[in-house]
């Protein structure tokens, strides 16, 4: 399971994590299983900036569990770590070895988590523990199914599938294919049900082609004209 998370490149303007705006179009994403990364030189992500960039890690918490949980908070710069969209751990400051923690009691079941990170110059760190019901009381960095990530929302917007009823202009499941106004006289219809006839023309139970011209039927089969 993993967490999904937004990459942006900065420059050296940008001095904390208030300077970045987390709702830009992200410079690339991916996902992590877990967030152990300990005074590290290059790139977060593939062909990333090794100074100057900020991350945002997202999706859910899965506990399992119910209990009291501390979570551990460690970075060398501005970090801060939001459960259910409410902001419980920062580190703020110089660049350096930072961390907060912070003892909350938590339901079983899924927790949105959120993590932000900047980075200016120099190693990057970035790790997240917890301790509680769920890691047997022992601190250790979260991941495994601890983590997932938040999925977009699926569309469902109608496809026009064969099971609509509701007669619209697509003919999906509506088998009265003439138009409802006027009359036969001097009016122009196309039927794509399959026809028959007693008349001169026999007509196979698979002709799909007709159209009514002044009461008379003209009859198309393979796009030439077979009648009257």
């Amino acid at each position: 399971m993993s967490l999904h998370v937004d990459y942006f490149s900065l420059n050296s303007g940008y001095t904390k994590l208030a300077d970045v705006d987390f709702d830009s179009e992200p410079t690339d994403t991916s996902s992590v299983d877990e967030l152990n990364i300990m005074r590290m030189r290059g790139a977060f992500w593939e062909g990333g900036a090794k100074n100057y960039f900020a991350a945002r890690y997202h999706g859910d918490l899965n506990v399992s569990q119910a209990g009291s949980y501390t979570f551990f908070l460690n970075s060398d710069s501005n970090a801060m770590l939001y459960l259910n969209g409410k902001l419980v751990a920062e580190n703020v400051g110089g660049s350096g070895g930072l961390e907060s923690e912070i003892t909350l009691d938590l339901s079983e079941g899924a927790h949105d988590i959120e993590v932000r990170y900047f980075d200016g110059r120099g190693r990057s760190t970035l790790q997240l523990e917890w301790k509680g019901p769920d890691s047997d009381g022992k601190r250790e960095v979260i991941g495994g199914d601890a983590f997932s990530k938040d999925e977009p929302p699926i569309d469902d917007k109608d496809t026009g599938n064969d099971d609509d009823t509701t007669g619209d202009d697509t003919g999906s499941g509506d088998h009265d294919h003439g138009d409802e106004t006027g009359d036969d006289d001097g009016e122009i219809r196309h039927f794509l049900t399959p026809l028959e006839t007693d008349g001169a023309i026999p007509l196979a139970v698979s002709t799909t082609g007709a159209y009514v011209i002044d009461g008379d039927i003209d009859v198309t089969r393979n796009g030439g004209l077979i009648g009257p």
